[in-house]
């Protein structure tokens, strides 16, 4: 069984998965803002819309009334990760975007040209003993317009749109993890007309990571006696007209925030598909029937890819997961 156009899922995204699913990919990320110095922000933005796909799953399934389970994945070395169960069998979502805007236009003009498609499959799902041949796969697509730009961004705010700015300090002064010493008394100021609200994501003694939520009041600055030992990113809904300057005198630093460093982590006019579904099984199967001419296009790309035309349509596992 293939899957057609019509067997295609249409989900809702409305603005409090998307906020909900955009702060988790920011805290996915707390082990990769205290050891690389350069963080890319689609990895973020991967991260994000991969969140943004479990929670609309999961909302899929409660509307069907499938029971499911919610298993850490492992709860002392990342307690934010987990992962689903149905029956007794682990799901895994494979996430894909389209955030092209010819790409999106040609879908919209061409719908047919969805099944066409093909869904690239992470690193930790490719290798054959991942998991058990019964558990389930499941692919999706989340088809969005970013922006990437300052301009774009306030043209966002402007509409009244959500936007949801995110600002990473130099790793070497404000994000080092040795030697381990306290930030100190840490001065924020500001020259924006307005009030800035900001939410702050620091470490603490212990390493645990805290959040806070402080305001600059308009042409003045603010002290902040906290013991915070990192500061790892910054978070605001609305973009400063000015630069923000963030100063520690313990460790004589400053760090200059520029309108331009601001990264726009929303997604606008999101569209979210669940396009069908494998077992571990299957897909095995499928990659080991591959041509010579296919592997080695595979292996030109680094990513293997599964077409959309030949998943299993998720009516299918609808009715089979209510027996599980």
């Amino acid at each position: 069984m293939s899957v057609g156009l019509s067997d295609l899922v249409t989900l809702a995204c409305d603005p409090a998965m998307l906020s909900a699913g955009i702060t988790f990919g920011c805290r996915a990320h707390l082990q990769d803002f205290q050891t690389r110095s350069k963080i890319p922000i689609s990895s973020i933005r991967r991260r994000c819309a991969n969140a943004i796909s479990n929670t609309a799953f999961r909302r899929w399934m409660a509307s069907k009334d499938i029971p499911f389970d919610v298993i850490p994945s492992a709860p002392l070395t990342e307690p934010h990760e987990h992962h689903l169960t149905i029956g007794g069998r682990k799901v895994d979502i494979v996430n894909n975007m389209i955030t092209n805007r010819q790409a999106i236009h040609r879908l919209y003009e061409q719908p047919q040209s969805l099944l066409q498609i093909e869904i690239s499959i992470p690193a930790d799902l490719r290798s054959q003993e991942t998991g058990s041949t019964s558990d389930l796969l499941v692919f999706t697509l989340l088809i969005a317009y970013l922006s990437t730009s300052p301009s774009q961004t306030r043209n966002r705010m402007n509409a009244s749109e959500m936007i949801f700015l995110l600002a990473i300090p130099p790793r070497r002064i404000w994000r080092q993890q040795r030697p381990w010493s306290a930030l100190g008394v840490l001065i924020l100021s500001s020259q924006d007309p307005e009030p800035i609200h900001l939410d702050l994501c620091a470490l603490l003694p212990d390493h645990r990571p805290t959040l806070e939520r402080v305001t600059i009041p308009v042409g003045h600055a603010i002290e902040l006696s906290r013991d915070w030992h990192n500061l790892l990113y910054m978070h605001t809904s609305r973009m400063p007209n000015t630069t923000l300057r963030f100063h520690s005198p313990a460790r004589k630093a400053n760090w200059f925030v520029t309108p331009s460093q601001w990264a726009n982590l929303c997604f606008y006019e999101t569209q979210f598909l669940m396009v069908g579904w494998l077992t571990r099984h299957e897909f095995n199967r499928i990659n080991a029937s591959r041509t010579l001419d296919d592997q080695e296009r595979y292996h030109r790309r680094k990513t293997p890819q599964i077409p959309i035309r030949e998943l299993r349509p998720m009516s299918d596992l609808s009715r089979r997961m209510r027996h599980m």
